[in-house]
């Protein structure tokens, strides 16, 4: 008998339902971050950053600092913190234990995932590239240097799971 048909957590389920299940499962961090947010602000992110808007415009003191009323780079690197810590383990413990036997459930997965760690690497690309032009304008310090590495670290965070969550499991090569 084929290990994915073993290991299945979908018991006696007819696979249009586990591809349904799958997309909604996946899709809650996203639906949890549009609601928290709000539709505008979370397109908004996505067209600041992706449109070229953010790399135009000039540097504006007001994104100095941390406050939490203001666009400010320390809140913007919070937020992306908060939204990291709760939807990635979410997503580790959805491929865990959703075995996606079939392409199409791996793909379902696939999107949901490349939809949130977009959104993830474009929340943390707009602080990044504000301090960028802080340094560049205010010159360097010791609180400026380890933003930058915390910014590295999170691209590198983010882009390291994406890659291994997307990955096919083994289970998934033998399966059709």
């Amino acid at each position: 008998m084929d290990d994915c048909k073993k290991k299945s957590c979908h018991i006696s389920l007819k696979p249009m339902l586990g591809i349904i299940i799958t997309a909604v499962v996946a899709g809650f961090p996203l639906a949890a971050l549009i609601w928290m947010l709000g539709p505008e602000r979370f397109l908004g992110t996505f067209i600041y950053a992706l449109s070229g808007q953010l790399f135009g415009d000039p540097w504006n003191r007001i994104h100095a600092g941390f406050t939490l009323d203001q666009p400010t780079i320390g809140k913007w690197y919070f937020w992306f913190t908060v939204f990291t810590v709760m939807s990635l383990p979410y997503m580790t413990l959805v491929r865990r234990f959703c075995i996606r036997c079939s392409r199409l459930r791996h793909w379902i997965f696939a999107l949901g995932l490349t939809v949130l760690c977009s959104f993830l690497i474009c929340l943390l690309t707009i602080p990044f590239f504000w301090l960028v032009q802080y340094i560049h304008e205010m010159g360097w310090t010791q609180k400026r240097i380890f933003g930058l590495l915390y910014g590295i670290a999170g691209y590198v965070a983010v882009l390291g799971f994406y890659i291994w969550a997307a990955r096919p499991q083994k289970t998934e090569l033998s399966s059709k």
